[in-house]
């Protein structure tokens, strides 16, 4: 099936002929995605160029690759703790990613966010939607987005900018919401739920990965897809989903707290149409492999 644009959506089992022989560099590695990417690339026998060292430095991607999974950076709890290290992280790291795609006529997928839209909206969140960030996180994720949007017509092989909405599954920081959770309850600590009826579209890491992987083909310009469940679940549905699978609904506290930004859920058509991509995993099957009661989806 083609399309307008010039993509054309093909099996995810088709890309590890196609991706074989190129060379795959990823920063942020060591990370909750990074690390589940890596797995998944060596499934598929491909070995990755682990960018390991600080994204504000340009030396960190001095190594040679044709195509680039941008990780690295900070994440909003980050700007939380030291605020001005974060952003620098973010910017420069975006900024230094891009350079260094074109030096090489490298292909680069950027991960951004669905905190980029303007909130509340009445409706799932299409990329063509409004953009207001609704965090300091946010707008560097959108600076980012603007960064490889200026320099798309002058890559060869094109950049994806993933916005991903809320990824979750087993290895996830405490950070957020389910490691916390999970960690909480593990060590028999109660858990505060601050917005329990907050409505948030979860996503589970393996549908991420195949997504990030399906973004690799090469494709002039620049494209940017939502990257969520399309489904919107409450907090208070997925916590008590934790809470029963460990034995810990006891230790659950639901305060009663406003959530300003309302119900955020992710209209996935355009992956679906142009990457061939579609999320497979229930949010009940993701949460038995979040707890360690699944091993695998693959």
């Amino acid at each position: 099936m083609s399309f307008p644009n010039g993509l054309q959506a093909r099996p995810i089992e088709d890309l590890g002929a196609e991706i074989a022989n190129l060379r795959v560099a990823i920063t942020g590695a060591q990370g909750f995605l990074g690390s589940h990417l890596v797995a998944r690339l060596t499934t598929m026998g491909i070995s990755p160029v682990i960018l390991s060292g600080d994204v504000r430095r340009k030396n960190t991607f001095e190594a040679t690759f044709d195509l680039l999974f941008h990780l690295a950076g900070a994440v909003p709890a980050d700007f939380r703790r030291r605020k001005d290290e974060a952003r620098s992280s973010n910017l420069e790291g975006a900024s230094n990613a891009v350079a260094a795609c074109l030096s090489r006529n490298a292909r680069l997928v950027f991960i951004s966010t669905s905190g980029v839209y303007r909130h509340p909206s009445d409706s799932p969140l299409r990329e063509t939607d409004p953009l207001e960030p609704v965090s300091e996180y946010a707008e560097t994720k959108l600076l980012g987005e603007q960064m490889c949007r200026e320099a798309a017509a002058e890559m060869k092989n094109g950049v994806t900018v993933i916005r991903l909405f809320n990824p979750y599954g087993l290895g996830q920081s405490t950070d957020l919401l389910i490691g916390y959770v999970l960690d909480n309850l593990r060590a028999n600590r109660p858990v505060e739920i601050q917005t329990p009826d907050a409505e948030r579209d979860f996503v589970h890491i393996f549908d991420v990965v195949e997504a990030l992987l399906l973004s690799a083909r090469p494709v002039p310009g620049i494209q940017v897809y939502n990257i969520g469940s399309g489904q919107a679940h409450s907090i208070r549905e997925v916590v008590n989903l934790i809470g029963e699978r460990l034995n810990g609904l006891s230790n659950l506290n639901f305060l009663t707290n406003r959530d300003p930004l309302g119900k955020i859920v992710a209209d996935i058509t355009l992956a679906r149409r142009e990457l061939g991509w579609s999320p497979k995993v229930e949010i009940t099957d993701g949460m038995d492999e979040a707890v360690g009661l699944k091993t695998s989806f693959r």
